[in-house]
C-alpha cells in the first residue's frame, strides 16, 4: 500500500478495497464513467435540500395543492411525531451532555459553541459509541438566487470545516467522517483517484523544470474530465495549492535562479508566467473559496485532515430521484386540467406521490446511512463517528430501530446545527 500521507489515521482506516494499485490503471472511460455517476449522484442529492423548490403552478392550482398536502402532512406527522415521542420519552438521555463528553473524552458542545454551532444530546450511549449528525446545508439548484445562496452554501460549509477540524484535533480518532451525496459503490476509487492526484504533485521536485511540468501534470489528470464541475473544482485546488508551494520554495531558494543564464532564464519566467496565469492569475479560474461549495469534506479530504466515506447507497439515491421527477411531471401536466375532478385527481396524485417522497428521500436514505455507519461500528473501535448530513434530517428513530435490533452495538446520538455566531469564550 502507497504511503497516504494522512495524519494521525490508522493504517488500516486506509484501506482500499478493489483500489487502482491493485487492478492497475483505471480506464480512462471507466474513470470517467464513475466520477460521472459521482458528480450527479451529488448534484441530485443537492437537489433534495431544496425546501421551497418552485413550481411552474398556477395561484389557484397552488392554493388547492398546499392546503390538500398540508393537511394530509400534518396528520402524518402528528402520529409519526406522537410515536416517536413516546419512543424518545422511553430513552430519554439519562447523562447531561457535559456526562457524556467527560464519559468519551471530547468536549462536542464547547467546540460546536466556538465554532457557531448548537448541541444537543439525542440519545443516551453511555461509554459506549456516538453517531455526530453534523448538520448542513449545501449545493442548490441553479436559479436567479443561485449567487446569494451559493455564498450562504460556502460560509455554512466553511463552519463545519472548523468544526470539524477542531474535532479531529481534539480527538484523532474521528478522522473517518461520513458524508451526504458520496455513495459506497464509488467510494474506495472516487478517494484514490484524487490521492493519485496528490501523489502526483508530491513526487514533483521543486526543480527548475517544475513550472513547465504543471501544466503537462494537470492536463493528464484532466483529460476527457473537463465538464464535471465539482472535480475540476477539486483538482483545480489541488494544482493551485501545489503552485502556491512551488513560488515559495524558489522565492527562498532565489540563488537557484541566479545561477542560470539569460536564455535559460527567460525560459523559466515563461514558464512561471504560463503556470500562474493558469492556475492562479485568470478570472475562469475558481476563487479560493470554491472547493467550500462542494462540502467541508470534499475539502479536508483534500487536506489530507480526514479520510471521506460514504453515507448513501446508490440505488436508494436513484429511487429518490425518480420520485423527484415523477413529482415533477404531475405538477406539469396540472398546468392542462379543464374540470375540477380532474383537478381533484391531480391533486390526489401528488399527495401520494409526496408520501412515497418523504419515505424515499428521507427515511430510507436515512436507514441506509445507519446501516453504512452500523457496518463501520462492529470493525471499528472510533467512539465518535462524524456523520455530515442535511439539517432537516432527523435520525431519531433509525438509531432507535437499530439499537433494538442490535442491542449488543447502540449508538447514541449527538446533533450539532449552525444557529448563531461563534462563542470566542468557549
Amino acid at each position: 500500500m502507497k504511503s497516504s500521507g494522512f495524519e494521525n489515521i490508522p493504517d488500516n482506516n486506509l484501506d482500499l478495497p478493489a483500489s487502482l494499485a491493485e487492478r492497475g490503471a483505471l480506464p480512462e472511460q471507466e474513470k470517467l464513467s464513475v466520477l460521472f455517476d459521482e458528480e450527479l449522484i451529488y448534484e441530485r442529492t443537492r437537489r433534495f435540500s431544496s425546501e421551497h423548490r418552485e413550481r411552474s403552478l398556477s395561484q389557484k392550482v397552488k392554493k388547492v395543492l398546499s392546503s390538500f398536502l398540508a393537511g394530509a402532512a400534518l396528520f402524518a406527522e402528528s402520529a409519526r411525531s406522537e410515536d416517536l415521542g413516546r419512543e424518545l420519552g422511553e430513552n430519554r438521555p439519562t447523562n447531561s451532555i457535559e456526562q457524556v463528553e467527560q464519559a468519551i473524552k471530547l468536549e462536542i458542545s464547547k467546540i460546536a459553541a466556538r465554532t457557531g454551532f448548537g448541541c444537543s444530546l439525542l440519545l443516551d450511549n453511555g461509554i459506549g459509541k456516538y453517531i455526530l449528525h453534523i448538520g448542513q446545508i449545501h449545493a442548490t439548484p441553479h436559479n436567479l438566487t443561485n449567487a446569494t445562496k451559493r455564498a450562504s452554501v460556502i460560509d455554512y460549509q466553511k463552519s463545519i470545516a472548523e468544526l470539524i477540524s477542531s474535532l479531529v484535533n481534539e480527538q484523532p480518532s474521528a478522522a473517518n467522517v461520513f458524508s451526504e451525496g458520496f455513495t459506497t459503490e464509488d467510494e474506495s476509487i472516487c478517494n484514490e483517484i484524487r490521492l493519485n492526484v496528490k501523489e502526483d504533485l508530491a513526487e514533483l521536485a521543486p526543480d527548475l523544470n517544475s513550472y513547465h511540468a504543471l501544466p503537462v501534470l494537470y492536463a493528464k489528470h484532466s483529460r476527457g474530465l473537463t465538464h464535471l464541475k465539482m472535480f475540476m473544482t477539486q483538482l483545480n485546488y489541488l494544482f493551485q495549492n501545489k503552485f502556491s508551494d512551488l513560488e515559495k520554495h524558489f522565492q527562498s531558494q532565489s540563488e537557484m535562479i541566479g545561477d542560470l543564464d539569460e536564455p535559460e532564464k527567460r525560459g523559466f519566467e515563461q514558464s512561471l508566467k504560463d503556470a500562474r496565469e493558469m492556475f492562479i492569475g485568470t478570472e475562469t479560474r475558481p476563487d479560493e473559496d470554491a472547493i467550500f461549495y462542494y462540502g467541508a469534506t470534499d475539502k479536508l479530504f483534500l487536506d489530507g485532515k480526514i479520510y471521506r466515506k460514504a453515507a448513501e447507497a446508490r440505488a436508494s439515491n436513484e429511487a429518490a430521484f425518480k420520485i423527484d421527477d415523477l413529482i415533477d411531471d404531475a405538477i406539469e401536466k396540472m398546468n392542462d386540467v379543464r374540470t375540477k375532478e380532474e383537478l381533484n385527481r391531480s391533486v390526489m396524485e401528488i399527495a401520494k406521490l409526496r408520501a412515497s417522497e418523504k419515505k424515499l428521500t428521507y427515511d430510507i436514505r436515512e436507514d441506509v446511512a445507519l446501516r453504512i455507519l452500523g457496518d463501520f461500528g462492529t470493525t471499528n473501535n472510533q467512539q465518535v463517528i462524524p456523520l455530515v448530513y442535511g439539517a432537516s434530517h432527523d435520525f431519531s428513530d433509525n438509531v432507535l430501530k437499530w439499537n433494538k435490533s442490535h442491542p449488543k452495538q447502540p449508538f447514541g446520538l449527538i446533533k450539532v446545527w449552525r444557529q448563531k455566531e461563534p462563542d470566542q469564550t468557549k
